[in-house]
């Protein structure tokens, strides 16, 4: 409404002086921008070991410092990047908050205001009234148009509607519902903007944009001094409350396309402040589903952020899903590495997800963070990434908003190397990445203020192809963005360091170091220093082993030709046929170049085609090995049938004659095996050596159907060529790339491969680059890179956790137990006294202790309830109690200074057999239990350990028909779980059991075993008819021998002649006699309808009688009128009659 005022020229001065002093002191306000210099930071780099032998990996280890310092409040830019998809609208968990609006009776309306703002409404403020004189005063309102009773400053006063009757009612008009209702994905996220629009109004400098996509993205705008503005600020509440309002949701999911607005809105738009710190806060509740091409005769991705038009959407998939390669996602993972490039801050909130939308936007934070999303040594939320439940968003965005007030970034730290040629960074090229240098602020005055941040650790790892004396890190620069402006730091100190070449040691001696997935821990075994028989401890206790372990022996002695080890188990006795043994003369087989060595196993017992959890079960898979068909397969590459696979019979470990179809070559193309051989199933591992005919930089990718997990063992470090150890079809773009593994030409690097095919089709092959992503050859092919060869060693690695690193690094026991390592150092005798071969011993020692221990304490099962009724349904519960880990024995003396928060056990597997009797309730007849979990441990700061609470398995069952009465168990069901590991691809496979024989009862049904004459005592089982006369009264009663669950009982009597008391009804507990127990009398009373008496027996949700006992019900009879029948129901169905006939004469009784 327009407010008409009457002009003052005194008001007038006053006004234009205050608009004048506003704008001076807001452009006062907004001159906190002035140049400030790039804030002081120090970088110092160590090397270890330091001189090195070439080859030998070099740990550089560095720390940036950044030093305190002071600036003015400076610029900030948020845009909020905000998914109103369709499934936006889906409800969640939380019940709605906004049920409550008011409603005006007389105005028949519900309210945007509040009563009390209603009823002091005065809507006719501005109208203009004209009075006429006509013997007295008429008044007209030109606004309201018609005559009133009342002059100008009367009418405007006036309050019309402060009688009326507003009442608060349960409507909610977010969502047109009445009474209580859940909430939606939009609502809770217009709450959780709205609040932190709030929380950030009184941030100085700062603008906040709001970019919300679903097929296609927008930014929005406010009109702010008649403008449209896009980056709105803080202080203008409103208007980004009222964008807020206005969200809709409907459509698909762009997510790109909502990326590329922001990135637009930032950079290019003629808004943005090039000076001002950035942030990207993306939130969305699924799946990218549309992705934006350059038009439709351009299908490449549309990546211009320089412009704010859009391109041509495309549904790539079926607007609810994405395709097979991923297009929708991989087009906003690419406007994420413009965001990543351009150094802005990015946060992600994942929305009441399910697995794969947390995974798809986990790989997006990944790409506006340039962050290694599967670093388990930070948590999701250190890297910027919030998966959230469906009712918990609005704590994730003030999360946010805290860390944005208080911190100021540096982004895109990068530590530029210059090294010589003779030096490799592991991994290729001369960049690393360093994690961005937060800020936080100390302290503010005025608009000024004092920001500091703790050191910033980082390391990598370089490689020295050649011998000499070397200056490293001259010319290095340390590289960051502060303000929008990019700024290289050289004041990097150098080191000079020393590689010595291998083949020139002389000295005698042995070195033992154990790694696991902290790293190799710090206490090794050196003959030359340590006594022969090592015994270490950490911290007083056993040094404790997670994840994937093994032990790298290292012999430098003239005369010894071979090495043998085994590992010696506490409280097991120990066989000279533990002993292992390794040929120091080299383990590579040159002989046969285009060969690996391979181990078959035994699939006959797993499934064909079905079972995904048991075939991703290396305990399975990996079972029983066929030890003595261990030998070469050629690496060939097969694209027949005929030439992959031939038949034989072999005899499985129960001495039964079994065909299984054995591989003739290592290497697959997609084939429809099964067509040719029937039955076809496979797994093995293949291990050997791979080398390179150029040295450099070598990406590799494999292709897989089903399961494969791959590694080149360099230097000491596995690097996995691909991890996917599950059914699946094989994809044309295969499984993801590794990243650049740096050899050296003519090196011989360890190679372990495993791979299983459940049957059907089967492919398999590995391709490498070198150099870069586009030059891919099959190795095995002519044209490769690559050669590989067998290993000597034909027995290292029977079961499903240990894999090969070459001969003298062998995987650590995964049994558990406590274990200490033994070898002994033997040069072969010249001649043999037997036709074996014969050793004299030059040394031996031993180190330990290391415990590989079992990761719960206790596997218990139980019922929910016990006895149970026949027929009725109930739970199993299987219940796993887990050890708590300690910090210590987790890190074994390495850096746990980032430590994630919480660990994992992986794909913890439940199976059991149920005795004969039971089946699953879900189900008609299984009897099979398969179940998966993760069970998570959380780092608890007071214990300073790992803890998990305890977990169950809740398994429905029931009886399998309704005469099953009984239920034998045996000792039977196990967990199979991918144990704890500071690496996820260092798990390793662990089997427990469950213990003892749980004994379950059976409820009978509960029957009335008498009917007739109570005598005060007993209950007498009249089963004749009972003489009775018209004016008397009687006793009767019924015995109930209670077996199982009794809700009522009923009395009838037909004809209705006889009058039975539904008032007094007791009820007494028997002993073993029969007899009543007096004290145990209780009286209740029926309800009544025409001849029914019905009585409810469950009082307080307790049943009145107890099973396994014997009751009396005793109630009273008057007024016969003729002969009836008196008939006591259970409501289980069981019942009893009694009969009455009617005498004339007194009937004899007793």
């Amino acid at each position: 409404m327009k407010i008409k005022m009457k002009y003052n020229k005194k008001y007038g001065i006053l006004s234009f002086i205050m608009v004048i002093t506003f704008i001076l002191n807001t452009i006062l306000a907004l001159r906190v921008n002035a140049t400030v210099n790039p804030p002081q930071i120090n970088v110092n780099v160590s090397l270890t070991p330091n001189p090195a032998q070439k080859g030998q990996p070099i740990t550089v280890r560095g720390t940036i410092t950044p030093q305190q310092f002071e600036t003015d409040i400076p610029n900030k830019e948020i845009v909020l990047v905000l998914d109103v998809s369709g499934s936006m609208k889906d409800e969640v968990t939380n019940l709605c908050d906004n049920t409550g609006d008011y409603y005006c009776d007389d105005c028949r309306k519900y309210l945007d205001e509040t009563p009390e703002e209603h009823k002091n409404e005065q809507p006719y403020i501005n109208h203009t009234v004209t009075s006429y004189w006509w013997g007295k005063n008429y008044y007209y309102c030109n606004d309201c148009r018609e005559w009133i009773d009342e002059d100008q400053q009367t009418h405007r006063n006036a309050k019309p509607y402060f009688k009326h009757n507003i009442r608060k009612t349960t409507y909610c008009s977010e969502h047109n519902k009445n009474g209580a209702h859940k909430s939606t994905k939009i609502y809770e996220l217009k709450k959780a903007a709205k609040n932190f629009v709030d929380k950030m109004k009184n941030v100085p400098n700062l603008k906040i944009g709001i970019v919300t996509y679903s097929d296609t993205a927008d930014i929005e705008k406010a009109s702010i001094n008649n403008n449209d503005t896009a980056l709105i600020p803080a202080a203008y509440v409103d208007q980004l409350n009222e964008i807020i309002d206005d969200l809709n949701a409907d459509g698909g999911t762009n997510t790109g396309e909502g990326l590329r607005k922001a990135t637009y809105l930032l950079s290019k738009s003629n808004q943005n402040d090039s000076t001002a710190n950035k942030t990207v806060i993306l939130m969305s509740d699924g799946i990218p589903t549309f992705y934006t091409k350059i038009n439709n005769s351009n299908n490449n991705y549309y990546l211009n952020t320089d412009t704010e038009t859009t391109g041509t959407i495309s549904d790539s998939g079926d607007g609810k899903a994405d395709t097979s390669d991923f297009k929708d996602l991989k087009y906003a993972k690419a406007i994420g590495e413009i965001i990543k490039n351009k150094g802005y801050n990015a946060f992600c909130i994942g929305y009441g997800m399910n697995n794969d939308g947390v995974d798809r936007m986990r790989q997006i934070q990944g790409s506006m963070t340039g962050k290694n999303m599967n670093d388990t040594s930070t948590t999701d939320q250190q890297k910027g990434f919030y998966p959230t439940s469906d009712g918990s968003i609005e704590g994730v965005f003030g999360t946010i908003a805290d860390q944005i007030i208080d911190t100021y970034t540096i982004t895109n730290v990068k530590f530029n190397l210059n090294l010589p040629s003779e030096f490799q960074l592991d991994g290729g090229g001369n960049i690393v990445s360093v994690d961005n240098i937060t800020y936080r602020k100390v302290s503010q005055t005025g608009n000024k203020i004092i920001y500091n941040a703790q050191p910033v650790p980082f390391s990598f790892t370089l490689n020295a192809t050649r011998a000499g004396t070397y200056t490293l890190f001259n010319d290095s620069t340390l590289t960051y963005q502060f303000n929008g402006t990019p700024i290289t730091n050289d004041n990097i100190n150098s080191i000079n360091i020393t590689i010595t070449d291998t083949t020139t040691a002389t000295s005698d001696k042995v070195t033992m170091k154990v790694s696991d997935s902290s790293g190799t821990i710090n206490k090794i075994y050196d003959s030359t220093v340590n006594t022969s028989n090592y015994v270490i401890d950490n911290n007083g206790e056993v040094y404790k082993l997670y994840g994937k372990a093994n032990v790298s022996m290292n012999v430098a002695n003239s005369q010894a030709t071979d090495l043998k080890y085994r590992f010696v188990k506490e409280g097991q006795e120990s066989s000279e046929s533990d002993w292992q043994y390794i040929a120091l003369t080299g383990d590579v087989d040159t002989a046969h170049p285009g060969y690996l060595t391979q181990m078959p196993y035994d699939v006959s017992h797993m499934p064909l085609m079905s079972n995904d959890a048991m075939w991703s079960n290396r305990n399975e898979v990996y079972k029983t090995p066929f030890a003595d068909k261990t030998g070469l397969i050629s690496t060939g590459v097969t694209s027949a049938n005929a030439e992959y696979v031939t038949s034989e019979n072999v005899r499985n470990k129960d001495g039964n004659i079994i065909t299984r179809w054995v591989p003739k070559t290592l290497f697959v193309n997609n084939q429809y095996v099964e067509a040719y051989a029937s039955g076809y199933k496979e797994s093995r591992k293949t291990w050997g050596y791979i080398k390179v005919n150029q040295t450099g930089n070598y990406y590799f990718k494999a292709y897989s159907d089903d399961g494969f997990y791959g590694t080149i063992t360099v230097n000491g470090e596995l690097k996995v060529l691909g991890d996917s150890f599950e059914p699946r079809g094989v994809s044309d773009s295969g499984l993801t790339d590794t990243n650049a593994i740096a050899l050296v030409k003519d090196v011989y690097y360890p190679i372990y491969l495993e791979y299983f095919n459940w049957g059907g089709s089967a492919a398999f092959r590995i391709e490498s680059s070198l150099g870069n992503k586009n030059n891919y050859q099959l190795i095995g092919s002519s044209s490769s890179n690559c050669t590989l060869y067998p290993s000597k060693s034909d027995s290292p690695i029977e079961t499903g956790n240990n894999i090969f690193m070459g001969a003298t690094t062998v995987n650590f026991k995964t049994e558990p137990g406590i274990y200490t390592i033994e070898y002994a150092l033997l040069k072969e005798k010249s001649a043999s006294t037997t036709s074996q071969t014969e050793y004299d011993e030059i040394s031996t020692g031993s180190f330990g202790k290391f415990e590989v221990e079992e990761r719960f304490n206790e596997l218990s099962k139980s019922f929910s309830k016990n006895p149970i009724e026949k027929g009725e349904h109930f739970n199993i519960n299987y219940t796993l109690t887990p050890k708590p880990i300690k910090l210590t024995d987790l890190y074994k003396g390495n850096d746990s200074s980032n430590k994630p928060s919480s660990l994992y056990v992986k794909n913890v597997i439940l199976t059991d057999e149920l005795p004969q009797g039971l089946v699953l309730a879900e189900t008609t007849n299984s009897t099979s239990i398969n179940k998966v979990a993760d069970i998570e441990y959380k780092y608890n700061s007071q214990s300073d350990k790992y803890e998990a609470n305890e977990y169950t398995f809740n398994v429905s069952v029931k009886p399998k028909d309704s005469n099953v009465d009984s239920v034998s168990f045996n000792e039977s069901g196990q967990i199979d779980y991918r144990d704890i590991s500071l690496k996820d691809d260092s798990r390793i496979s662990q089997t427990q059991y469950f213990q003892g024989i749980p004994t379950l009862n059976f409820i009978g049904n509960s029957l009335i075993t008498k009917h007739g004459l109570f005598n005060g005592s007993t209950v007498t089982d009249n089963t004749a008819p009972v003489d009775v006369v018209a004016s008397m009264n009687y006793t009767f009663g019924f015995v109930i021998d209670v077996k199982g669950s009794i809700n009522n009982f009923t009395l009838k009597c037909i004809p209705n002649n006889v009058n039975i008391d539904s008032d007094n009804i007791c009820i007494y507990e028997l002993d073993e006699n029969e007899n009543v127990i007096i004290s145990s009398k209780k009286i209740i009373s029926g309800t009544k309808n025409d001849n029914i008496i019905t009585v409810n027996l469950i009082n307080n949700s307790q049943s009145l009688l107890d099973s396994g006992k014997k009751y009396a019900v005793i109630y009273k009879v008057n007024s016969v009128n003729g002969d009836a029948a008196l008939t006591a129901q259970l409501d289980t169905g069981d019942y009893r009659n009694l009969k009455l006939k009617l005498k004339t004469n007194l009937p004899e009784l007793f």
